[in-house]
């Protein structure tokens, strides 16, 4: 047993606490059993008392359990069969470690330092590398006693990540425009994938930052280059209600940034370190297939890979390039994407050996996402995303010959005449003086004025396109899901006597809930 305000090593004797003095007693699905120890049944006080389940379940939502240190800096991985976005855990060997809290809102950066906060002290929150998540768990990648100290036995409960697919893209999708003011992208939602630029500007091309890896850091990911990850104090500051911001803040319009939050089914990101064997799996929680994957080495330079689930595992095709698609099976090892994992070759852009990678995964959602292709008339051409509003983010890119990648997006007009367009793969300025689009409520046109890059007679695309806000979540039947944490049951309860109490656990209905993440 320990004690979540103070320090010490765990001790043995629970059966002082929890059983009739003599012989521990074991909770049920219906009640628990404490002692007359001071701090648990005292007479004439009340208690309250919070009960976790360890759920290893499928769709379980928590896991409390335990782990062994191996005072080694990478590879304690400790699997929960999915990723958490919480963790409060205890060295139970030693005394003087502090019980310490990670979650992802605050910060848990791989390969970077975790904000941290301790239950049992008032010491404000402090920056230390400890863990890192993953898609099945989490890894310890510090030797500190805290966490991982050789030999010693530490227990932990860790709540696992939203399981909520969208019903309306306005829950996970947001073009937002720099206000100058801080926090700069304002989106109403936790981002989890912010990428942005300067429209008049021809300094660089989309930069993208992640919370998993720049959640305080200021690194980024330029689509244009093939350069490894760079720093700027303006990116990389997320919190739990915008997409990020920086020190210096932007007081520029010019400025705009395309935010994703994570959600099953739509869209996830997974941080992986590339081991150059072909055939290595990576672990997402995407919870469907992946229908387009983006990866691009954070540690060495290299091409930006794509997946495409209409060009297959033997086309990759680069988002930093206007090249056609190539053929080739050292991106994806000839291998499709499944719903817990994806495969890899031995190229240098996927898998280089010890080197860190960024993955970007897509899926259809109806009404919310749709990645598709299509073959190009010359003439008008209505692509059918399944949208009821319009799209309110199109990508496009020609595959059997080169040609750009353009991005359109409603805020900055997807309209009957001028539609604004900025490329990917290139860090020219906005252009605003062409309609090569319309707009469409099913999806969006591609008028007979685009050129070979968008609708050649014949021609191969391929697209990634948001819905706009369809005002109704689930085409207008109400739905209601719940993701929260949730406990099963938060009881109070006073001593009558000083002997051995028993306490009845209520059952499921009626039980408070907490939402840590929507």
């Amino acid at each position: 047993m320990g004690n979540l305000n103070n320090v010490n090593s765990f001790s043995t004797y629970t059966s002082e606490v929890f059983g009739d003095n003599n012989f521990v007693i074991e909770p049920t699905n219906l009640n628990f059993t404490v002692t007359d120890y001071r701090s648990m049944n005292t007479i004439g006080s009340s208690y309250v008392a919070y009960l976790f389940a360890h759920d290893q379940s499928a769709d379980g939502k928590m896991q409390c359990d335990s782990y062994v240190g191996t005072g080694l800096a990478s590879g304690n991985k400790v699997s929960l069969g999915w990723e958490p976005q919480y963790l409060i855990l205890k060295n139970t060997t030693r005394g003087g470690d502090n019980w310490v809290i990670f979650d992802t809102m605050r910060g848990i950066s791989t390969d970077q330092d975790d904000s941290i906060l301790t239950a049992n002290t008032t010491v404000a929150e402090y920056a230390s590398l400890q863990i890192s998540v993953n898609a099945d768990g989490f890894e310890l990648t510090n030797t500190d006693p805290i966490t991982n100290s050789s030999g010693d036995n530490f227990v932990y409960c860790a709540v696992r990540a939203p399981q909520k697919t969208p019903l309306n893209s306005s829950e996970v999708f947001d073009v937002a425009v720099a206000n100058g003011q801080q926090p700069v992208f304002e989106t109403g939602f936790p981002v989890d994938l912010g990428i942005s630029t300067n429209r008049a500007s021809s300094t660089s091309g989309m930069r993208f930052a992640t919370r998993l890896t720049s959640q305080n850091n200021g690194k980024y990911l330029d689509s244009s280059s093939s350069a490894a990850e760079a720093t700027n104090a303006e990116y990389g500051v997320f919190d739990s209600n915008d997409s990020w911001h920086g020190v210096s803040g932007f007081s520029n319009s010019d400025f705009y940034s395309w935010n994703f939050k994570r959600a099953p089914g739509f869209f996830d990101v997974v941080a992986y370190e590339g081991n150059g064997v072909a055939g290595n799996t990576v672990q997402h929680n995407l919870g469907v297939t992946p229908e387009m994957i983006i990866v691009k080495g954070r540690t060495s330079t290299s091409h930006w890979g794509v997946y495409h689930k209409d060009l297959g595992p033997d086309a990759p095709i680069l988002i930093n390039s206007n090249a056609a698609a190539q053929s080739y099976n050292g991106y994806w090892n000839s291998t499709t994407p499944t719903g817990a994992s994806f495969t890899i070759g031995d190229h240098n852009s996927v898998n280089n050996s010890s080197q860190q990678y960024l993955s970007y995964l897509f899926a259809t959602v109806n009404d919310v996402s749709k990645v598709g292709s299509y073959t190009g008339t010359a003439a008008d051409l209505d692509i059918d995303a399944g949208f009821t509003n319009g799209a309110a983010f199109v990508l496009i890119k020609r595959t059997d010959a080169t040609g750009d990648w353009y991005l359109w997006d409603a805020e900055r007009g997807i309209s009957t005449g001028n539609d604004p367009y900025l490329l990917f793969n290139s860090t020219a300025t906005e252009v605003t003086t062409t309609d090569y689009i319309d707009p469409l409520n099913a999806g969006f046109t591609l008028t007979a004025s685009a050129p070979a890059a968008l609708n050649a007679n014949g021609g191969e695309y391929i697209y990634l396109a948001i819905a706009g806000d369809n005002g109704f979540a689930n085409n207008g039947e109400l739905e209601v899901q719940n993701t929260s944490l949730e406990l099963d049951y938060i009881e109070t309860y006073s001593v009558t006597n000083e002997l051995a109490l028993t306490s009845t656990v209520g059952t499921a209905d009626g039980c408070t809930t907490s939402t840590l993440m929507d």
